[in-house]
């Protein structure tokens, strides 16, 4: 019986040994196996769209090609990252420098364009930019989108100001002394932020 079973004991040794041998032989570099599954894998995960890894890469992927050389600013507290953007070159919003900033949620977005905006520009329902405003806008077929507000501060620089409620951004454009809200309307016309999740 112990010989018998010493024999079986054997035979399973040599066979699991061919078994390592037939794998080896498989994944071995000389090419005449076939490829390891985890390559398959492995491109397949390089292949897929994968999530912003980091605060300023999602606010980046909100942002319209509008905008360059977009760089980290210092961010706030609470908010989760700041960009200092350039408008791309117009008319006359030639030079405007654009601060975004992204927040955990619209609470603290919203709460922020009351900080940014000077208590002295009050709502006068002409929607800029002709005069002090502040406002809600709209974007066709979404509705209501954010805050809106525009005024030339003391030191003879217009501001816009306005707030991207779905993708909890606050966006501060900046023109340049000596320069009025009107030229400054065409950043604002021309930077849409996404609302949409970004995936890249």
């Amino acid at each position: 019986m112990e010989a018998k079973t010493g024999a079986i004991g054997a035979a399973l040794i040599a066979a699991a040994a061919t078994v390592t041998a037939a794998v080896i032989q498989m994944i071995d570099s000389d090419g005449t196996g076939p490829p390891p599954a985890i390559i398959k894998v492995d491109d397949a995960v390089k292949d897929t769209p994968k999530p912003p890894s980091s605060g300023f890469e999602t606010l980046l992927a909100h942002l319209p090609d509008t905008l360059t050389d977009c760089e980290p600013a210092d961010t706030p507290v609470l908010a989760l990252a700041r960009a200092r953007c350039t408008a791309a070159p117009t008319t006359q919003a030639n030079g405007a420098t654009l601060y975004l900033t992204l927040f955990p949620d619209v609470e603290h977005a919203r709460a922020d364009f009351g900080r940014q905006v000077p208590p002295v520009v009050e709502a006068t329902k002409q929607v800029c930019p002709d005069s002090p405003d502040r406002s809600d806008y709209q974007i066709p077929n979404e509705g209501s989108a954010g805050l809106l507000a525009c005024w030339v501060a003391n030191d003879g620089r217009p501001y816009v100001v306005w707030t991207r409620d779905a993708a909890d951004i606050v966006a501060v454009a900046q023109g340049q002394e000596g320069g009025t809200v009107r030229d400054l309307w065409p950043v604002w016309l021309n930077a849409p932020i996404s609302g949409a999740a970004p995936t890249r």
